[in-house]
């Protein structure tokens, strides 16, 4: 089996990959000429093997797609056997609308990775489900995790909540790992980005842990902070599967002393590492989902 990561996959994450797979992690060389074209060289032959290429589809958006799909291109035309891309994190996943007149960019892009050569798609928690893309579900292990942080706190002293109604899925499995109650915030958006929302219920537990799938402007997450602290919690555990911008969840954690920790994962390859913030490796959640696969 060969490895193939692209140049916004975490580097923690490709290391694991290939350890976990016992995969061999093969080169790959972008050339970015100044007419921002792009030239991609896979360093050699795969010779029919298995291959593997992680990448992150990150800002600047449309540069890491043709990015994705020249890697993708380059390996086929280097003999590569069956293609599998994983994309830990898939920006264009939010844009999955369908409204009369207007382009659907997730479904459209996923098209666009298969017709590049790549046999199948992994992503971790995209927005929603996207026709062809094997969707990872991270309530399990961000569960396990918090197992360590929650020690000496009986569940009936934990509510987990949703900070809109995109996460009441992820939210409800999380509680029913732990074993504790839900609550969730009935999110409205302004015009120009305010965010505002009432919870399902009165009152929170003394300790809240609020799941969302991504921190990009953190607006959804700085309101449901402040939402659960006025009711009633006192002490707060942030999940985000990617962490889009560390800006934006740094302001939070300052802004907010009860955060006692902030999870994330490594989809998204961090800047930087603050002491309240944890980077979970998620290289054994795909590593699993493909095994189900092969096996089957």
């Amino acid at each position: 089996m060969r490895l193939i990561c692209g140049p916004n996959c975490d580097a923690g994450l490709a290391y694991r990959l290939a350890s976990r797979l016992k995969a061999e992690s093969i080169s790959c060389r972008i050339n970015n000429k100044d007419d921002q074209s792009a030239e991609v060289k896979i360093e050699s032959n795969l010779d029919m093997e298995s291959t593997i290429i992680v990448d992150s589809l990150i800002p600047p958006l449309n540069t890491s797609l043709v990015n994705l799909l020249l890697i993708i291109d380059a390996a086929k035309r280097a003999d590569a056997g069956e293609i599998t891309a994983f994309v830990p994190y898939f920006g264009y996943g939010r844009q999955d609308r369908i409204m009369p007149g207007a382009a659907v960019p997730a479904e459209l892009v996923g098209r666009l990775i298969k017709t590049s050569g790549a046999d199948r798609i992994y992503s971790i928690d995209t927005h929603s489900a996207i026709a062809g893309i094997n969707n990872i579900c991270p309530a399990k292990l961000f569960a396990k995790n918090l197992n360590k942080h929650t020690k000496g706190m009986t569940p009936g002293s934990i509510t987990v909540l949703s900070p809109d109604n995109g996460s009441i899925g992820r939210a409800r499995q999380l509680a029913g790992l732990l074993n504790t109650s839900f609550a969730s915030i009935a999110k409205t958006r302004s015009g120009n980005g305010q965010v505002a929302g009432s919870l399902s219920r009165p009152t929170l537990t003394e300790n809240c842990i609020i799941i969302d799938d991504i921190i990009d402007s953190g607006a959804t997450m700085d309101h449901a902070c402040m939402t659960s602290i006025k009711a009633g919690a006192e002490s707060l555990i942030l999940c985000c599967t990617h962490l889009l911008k560390y800006a934006s969840a740094q302001i939070i954690i300052d802004k907010y002393p009860q955060i006692t920790q902030l999870l994330t994962t490594n989809t998204i390859n961090q800047p930087a590492i603050c002491g309240k913030l944890i980077s979970l490796d998620a290289s054994g959640l795909f590593v699993k989902s493909l095994c189900k696969v092969s096996i089957s």
